[in-house]
């Protein structure tokens, strides 16, 4: 949470680092991968579409880091493409990079 937003609500914050594993479709593992660990953009979700379109989602100002490395936003069925409160955008889906090779359908 920014500075501003923690001065509004009056607690405090303390920074701590988190190494946690996630499970993520092997179609898009590298590219997922990449984000997190390359560009600090923290992965909510993610899917390779199974032979369908997939997404990554991501939140807060991984949205704009998202858009300035050329993401394009995606809709997804159960997002309706982005979350949004008080016309501030909480999450947001993007199209993966990483083509789908898995075959699986669902």
């Amino acid at each position: 949470m920014d500075k501003i937003m923690t001065e509004k609500i009056g607690h405090k914050e303390t920074d701590i680092i988190i190494t946690h594993n996630i499970s993520v479709d092997s179609c898009i593992a590298d590219e997922i991968r990449m984000l997190n660990n390359e560009y600090d953009i923290f992965t909510l979700s993610s899917c390779c579409g199974h032979s369908h379109t997939g997404y990554i989602i991501v939140g807060g100002n991984d949205i704009d880091k998202m858009l300035a490395l050329g993401y394009e936003m995606t809709p997804i069925k159960f997002l309706d493409n982005d979350i949004i409160t008080d016309d501030i955008f909480v999450a947001c889906a993007f199209k993966p990079r990483s083509k789908c090779n898995c075959g699986d359908k669902f």
